[in-house]
């Protein structure tokens, strides 16, 4: 047998050959026998191998087949010329642009301030004031605050911050596609648990959940991509599996801010030891702002403030002071009710035309809805064909079933009847 060979071995190797690309995504592996007769190892060392790269979301299971599922996080994922003549991309979650603020003239009112300097507070008060009594009336916890350009930045400053490499970090399985990248890139195992209807499958987070986890993320509202709103029962069992393990950093994803349909419920509480929720302004304010806001306990936002001293960094004063002009100017509130409303009519009518096809849909609020099947990279690549840029499971799924995500947000009533057209037709022609 060949010592050299350990499964951290063989990890590390295969994961060096789908980086420099000599293994590219959707290349099949070999079988572990063959493997292991190759190298000259146990074939029990190259399953162990296997499994860990399958846990770190590297390597895919197809029936007995591996294949590989990573992409390249240092260019942008490949898709077609989405200006090209009739495509629709539906794919990247994104607002509609004609419900956005038009912010160029506040923009420039704050240009014409004086320049900020080094020594300058990095969050500015007013922002994080106006942070803090968001969070007040909507029943959040009480915690210090930051101010970080975007929830995956904070994220990564967070897990910099609390974690070391090789730890488990508890996420939702279909789940963000830009955390589990960034848990890989960062050499962080997560750990998936399913979601429901109801929300994350408790009973399998009450069997996963160990010593080694030493992170949860969740999506309590308008879950990503899946669109489940978590059920209050949900709630209550994951708060007891919880109050279990209070070594475990609870942080949550909290996206959708004033578009939300429904109450946000927190799972965090003051009494947990490291916790934090990320404000996002980008669905209602436009993404570009890389501007969002982190409350949480007083060691979390301790420690993220100390590594942000140590890097010298800080989100653009000029960027908070047109965010938080933008949060108090009249009419703010009535023009995101109005672009809340038509989200919500946009994705009912969309869920309404599907239902009757009887192709499985999930979706409570938001801007997404969620199509579980087997087949999606074949319905995506043959709703190309027909124009329709989607984003498939791939991108979101670690161990669960695949599926398209759909970003109704643009949709109009006319679009809707297209694409629900093209996903029947497309999907009775594949069973065909």
């Amino acid at each position: 047998m060949n010592d050299i060979y350990t499964a951290q071995a063989i990890v590390d190797d295969l994961r060096q050959k789908i980086e420099n690309g000599n293994l590219r995504p959707g290349d099949q592996l070999m079988s572990v026998r063959k493997y292991a007769v190759l190298i000259g190892v146990n074939k029990n060392t190259v399953a162990s191998a296997y499994q860990k790269l399958q846990g770190l979301g590297i390597i895919e299971s197809h029936g007995r087949t591996k294949r590989v599922a990573l992409r390249d996080f240092s260019v942008p994922q490949s898709i077609p010329d989405v200006g090209a003549p009739g495509l629709c991309d539906i794919s990247f979650g994104n607002p509609d642009p004609k419900l956005l603020p038009d912010y160029s003239e506040v923009l420039v009112n704050t240009l014409r301030g004086s320049p900020q300097l080094y020594n300058v507070t990095p969050d500015d008060p007013l922002l994080v004031g106006v942070v803090k009594e968001m969070a007040k009336s909507e029943g959040l916890p009480e915690g210090d605050i930051m101010i970080e350009a975007g929830t995956t930045a904070g994220m990564q400053e967070i897990f910099a911050a609390f974690l070391e490499s090789g730890d488990h970090v508890l996420v939702e399985d279909p789940g963000y596609m830009k955390l589990f990248h960034l848990l890989r890139f960062m050499n962080l195992k997560p750990v998936p648990i399913p979601i429901t209807p109801s929300g994350m499958d408790t009973a399998v987070l009450k069997k996963a959940i160990n010593k080694k986890c030493k992170a949860i993320v969740l999506t309590p509202r308008a879950q990503n991509p899946t669109g489940v709103t978590y059920s209050p029962d949900c709630l209550r069992q994951i708060r007891e599996i919880l109050d279990q393990h209070p070594h475990i950093l609870i942080i949550e994803d909290e996206h959708l801010g004033l578009l939300g349909e429904t109450p946000y419920v927190p799972i965090c509480t003051v009494q947990d030891e490291n916790w934090a929720i990320f404000r996002s302004f980008s669905k209602y304010l436009g993404p570009d702002l890389r501007t969002g806001a982190v409350i949480g306990s007083e060691s979390v936002i301790r420690r993220m403030k100390s590594r942000r001293a140590a890097a010298g960094q800080w989100v653009s004063r000029i960027l908070q002071t047109t965010v938080y002009q933008l949060l108090t100017s009249p009419g703010l509130l009535a023009s995101i009710i109005q672009a809340r409303e038509i989200y919500v009519r946009r994705r009912k009518f969309f869920l309404e035309k599907i239902r009757t096809s009887h192709i499985d849909v999930t979706s409570d609020e938001g801007l997404n809805v969620w199509l579980p099947m087997d087949n999606a990279e074949e319905v995506a690549a043959r709703m190309l064909e027909q124009g329709w840029i989607v984003r498939t499971g791939r991108d979101f799924c670690i161990l669960s079933k695949g599926g398209l995500r759909i970003t109704t947000a643009s949709l109009t009533m006319e679009k809707t009847e297209e694409i629900v057209s093209a996903i029947i037709n497309v999907t009775q022609s594949i069973k065909s």
